[in-house]
């Protein structure tokens, strides 16, 4: 039986392939406005997720470890009464873990304190009295007042007392076990400065807006900076001030809107000019979520040239897929035409199988005299099915082939009867099990075997078909490359495998 290597109707194929083309590209440039809305939207989302996971790498661990202060003040552990205890459990958490914060204070409501403050890269123990009363500071009054709602307090911007840097601090309160109705406050100072260098780091131009919004304020980042920062002041801060602005109240109305999802970008307007919002919600105890807005001409100052590029894509790609179809029709419609059919042998007459093992090996005929069994041994041997398994394997990485059992190397006609199968099924099944097994199922669309008469005895004839798809001999925990050479199979290096299969060419 003769099979065609190529398609009968490879002219229909390529017509219907540049049709499609066509349709697609015309399509595109139909579409384009959608296409570079989205875009926009694409950009925006991925900016979000820069901003989101870097803001989130900054906040949780503050956020994390004043919980891990909350449950060691639970159990007795912090005492600011016993300050030698203290530095030695609170050295290795600031200084591994707290990379971003630039104090450490705990006080009681009967006024006793302990400090810690960073200079440098070293931490030191802050002595002598305080400042000012830490009970009347803003971290430990806002604490003290939700102790009962185990929740964490930051403060607004205020300059601290303890030298001339303004910041915020977020601190949480607990009950320590030895003195019940004691109030204790655990808290992390954070410089103005250590959050200016994150938000620096940030995606969002010089208009960009970063808000924190909570269930009862909103926290603009992007100006945390007040010109004198006063502990009573949250104009700068608050929902009441932010929500007068136009580009704020109107993104977060967007927002709301559209059903308040979460990592979805929304375009609105406000006052004549595009902005595009997005909201995720951070993985704080609070259940914080972060807003940004960007202009939209920031985005499409970075998309600017995807409208001349998307066209000229679409023309090149144009260009490229009728070249492709002629190429391809060139050649494959000449090899069409003049390649010669190969025979397959697993359907041939007897006469056709003898007229093959007569030509002899070659780079496409190949003999084994067993497929399992070791005529020296008279034992079942591994190295044997894998042999035959190896031919196989180069012949669907090169050109095809055909691979008879039960013949040995001079031509020989040893058939199958010395391999001590029950039957012929059995025989059959325990190949189809190697190919399973070592080759894989997949390429059986490549594979035709049969069990054929020759000089009164059997044997097994394996049409191998040229895949399209490297395929690889698996044995153990290895995965080994064949191709043909001569009348052989190699196995190439890994390193080889690559470069044969950018050079390889199916006919």
């Amino acid at each position: 039986m003769q099979v065609q290597k190529r398609p009968r109707y490879l002219r229909s194929i390529f017509a219907a392939a540049l049709v499609l083309a066509v349709v697609v590209v015309i399509f595109s440039l139909f579409f384009m406005p959608h296409l570079r809305r989205q875009a926009l939207s694409d950009l925006m989302h991925y900016k979000t997720e820069q901003v989101m996971n870097r803001f989130a790498s900054f906040m949780e661990p503050v956020v994390n470890n004043l919980l891990v202060l909350r449950r060691w003040g639970e159990q007795g552990i912090l005492d600011p009464s016993d300050p030698s205890l203290l530095g030695r459990k609170l050295l290795p958490l600031l200084e591994v873990h707290l990379t971003q914060i630039s104090g450490f204070m705990l006080a009681d409501d009967h006024g006793n304190s302990y400090r810690l403050a960073k200079e440098g890269d070293t931490w030191i123990h802050a002595s002598g009295p305080e400042p000012d009363d830490p009970r009347t500071s803003p971290w430990f009054q806002g604490a003290a007042d939700i102790i009962h709602d185990e929740e964490i307090f930051w403060t607004q911007v205020y300059r601290f007392s303890s030298n001339k840097d303004s910041g915020v601090t977020a601190s949480i309160s607990f009950h320590p076990p030895a003195a019940e109705g004691r109030i204790c406050v655990a808290a992390l100072k954070i410089t103005l400065s250590q959050v200016e260098n994150m938000l620096a780091a940030l995606p969002l131009g010089t208009e960009g807006r970063l808000l924190l919004i909570e269930e009862d304020f909103v926290r603009d980042f992007t100006r945390f900076r007040p010109e004198e920062p006063d502990p009573s002041d949250r104009s700068d801060l608050t929902s009441m001030s932010l929500l007068k602005e136009p580009e704020v109240a109107s993104g977060l109305s967007a927002w709301q809107d559209s059903g308040s999802l979460f990592g979805s970008p929304f375009f609105f307007r406000s006052r004549g000019r595009g902005w595009w919002i997005e909201v995720g919600s951070l993985m704080l105890p609070d259940e914080a979520q972060l807003a940004v807005l960007l202009p939209d001409p920031l985005l499409q100052s970075e998309t600017s040239r995807l409208g001349f590029v998307m066209l000229y894509s679409a023309l090149a790609l144009l260009a490229i897929v009728l070249l492709f179809v002629l190429v391809l029709y060139r050649r494959f419609g000449r090899e069409a035409g003049a390649a010669p059919a190969r025979t397959r042998y697993s359907e041939a007459s007897e006469e056709d199988i003898r007229a093959l093992i007569h030509k002899g090996e070659s780079a496409e005929l190949e003999f084994k005299s067993t497929l399992r069994w070791n005529l020296k041994t008279g034992k079942p041997d591994k190295k044997i099915e894998l042999a035959s398994l190896k031919s196989i394997v180069s012949f669907l990485n090169s050109e095809g082939g055909t691979l008879l059992i039960g013949v040995d190397d001079e031509g020989g006609i040893l058939g199958i009867d010395a391999q001590n199968f029950r039957n012929e099924d059995k025989y059959l099944l325990h190949f189809n099990n190697l190919i399973k097994q070592h080759i894989g199922l997949e390429f059986s669309q490549n594979l035709g075997f049969a069990l054929k008469p020759v000089s009164e005895k059997k044997i097994l004839v394996v049409d191998c078909e040229p895949s399209e798809q490297p395929v690889f001999l698996k044995h153990d925990t290895e995965e080994e490359f064949y191709v043909r050479f001569g009348p052989g199979s190699r196995r190439l290096p890994t390193s080889k495998v690559l470069e044969y299969l950018k050079t390889r060419q199916i006919d």
